[in-house]
Parts: C-alpha cells; sequence; structure tokens
C-alpha cells in the first residue's frame, strides 16, 4: 500500500520550499492550540464550567466528542502507521495518519462554537460565528501542513474524523435534551 499520494507529496514539497521562518514561527504558537494536552485542559475546564452552569448535558457531550476524536485518532495512528514527512519544522513523535490536531480542533472547537452560535440569536452574529470558526478549525489544520509535520490527506482525514465526533457530540446533547424535556413533562403533568 503507497502512503503517501502524489497530491501529499506535491503539497508538502511546495510548502517546504516557500517557508518564510517568520510565518513558521507563527504558525508554531498558533498550532499549541491543538495539541493534546491543551485541549485535554481546555476540555475539563470547559466541562466545569458548563457542568456549574447547570449545562450538564453540554458537558457530557463536549467529553464524548473529544474523547471519542481523540481515541480515533490513537488507534488510526497506531494501526496505519503512516511516516511523517521528512522536512518537519519540528519533530513529532506519533505517526502521521490522520492529524490529531485536525481532528481536536473540530471535536473541542467546532463543538464550543456550536454551543456558542446556538445560544445567539441574531443571524448575522450567528454566520459570523460560524465563519470565525470554520477559519480557525481550518487554520489550526494548516499550520500542521505549514510546518510540515503532516501531509495534506492526513489533515483532511483529522477533520473527517472530528466532523464525526462533532455529530456524535452534537446527537447526544439534542438527544439528552429531548429527554431531559421529556421527563419535565411527565413531572409536571403529574402535579
Amino acid at each position: 500500500m503507497k502512503l503517501v499520494s502524489p497530491i501529499d507529496f506535491n503539497v508538502d514539497q511546495w510548502l517546504w520550499q516557500g517557508r518564510a521562518e517568520w510565518l513558521a514561527q507563527v504558525f508554531y504558537y498558533f498550532t499549541y492550540l491543538g495539541e493534546a494536552y491543551v485541549v485535554a485542559g481546555l476540555t475539563v475546564l470547559a466541562s466545569i464550567y458548563l457542568w456549574k452552569k447547570q449545562t450538564k448535558i453540554k458537558a457530557y457531550s463536549l467529553l464524548v466528542s473529544v474523547a471519542g476524536g481523540a481515541g480515533t485518532v490513537l488507534l488510526l495512528k497506531h494501526f496505519i502507521a503512516r511516516p511523517r514527512p521528512a522536512h518537519g519544522f519540528y519533530a513529532e513523535s506519533l505517526a502521521s495518519f490522520p492529524s490529531a490536531h485536525a481532528t481536536l480542533a473540530v471535536a473541542f472547537y467546532g463543538l464550543l462554537f456550536y454551543f456558542l452560535i446556538s445560544q445567539v440569536a441574531n443571524k448575522l452574529h450567528q454566520k459570523i460565528y460560524y465563519c470565525l470558526a470554520v477559519l480557525f478549525i481550518l487554520l489550526l489544520g494548516f499550520s500542521r501542513l505549514y510546518l510540515g509535520v503532516h501531509y495534506l490527506s492526513d489533515v483532511v482525514a483529522g477533520h473527517l474524523v472530528g466532523v464525526v465526533w462533532l455529530g456524535i457530540g452534537v446527537w447526544i446533547k439534542n438527544k439528552l435534551k429531548s429527554k431531559n424535556n421529556e421527563l419535565v413533562t411527565k413531572c409536571n403533568q403529574l402535579k
């Protein structure tokens, strides 16, 4: 099985040959927002905040989305074991496929933006937040390409895994909220 496609190779080479040191430094710091330990810490903090705000369903769906995304990535990295590009800006220890940063960007930040957007009544503001979410997630994925630590297909696959877990997180939130509303209605009918 061929692990690096011509498109992956060409994009990697093009970005490597045109890499500007100053921009690589910017992306080097930006990419930390997708590091597993950063996302894990932010997930714990966000979950505690959501729990205390009496939105336990959101806290639970966030934990499932992030843990599910991270677990899926670790399994895929283990079984596929694709090597990293040769010209990385810095060394990474795990296999390349799929990008955990891209997955966690969607599973964590995407779900937080979803929670935010669902609380905003103004349609224009919703669209602005949606565009910011997409831009943030795509930039985090692009930072991995620019730094030469992932191939294009790693990032695309990571985003897709993240979308699956984002969808599961949204589904859990909506399902549990619906069940909770049914229970409240039944309790009110008994009074």
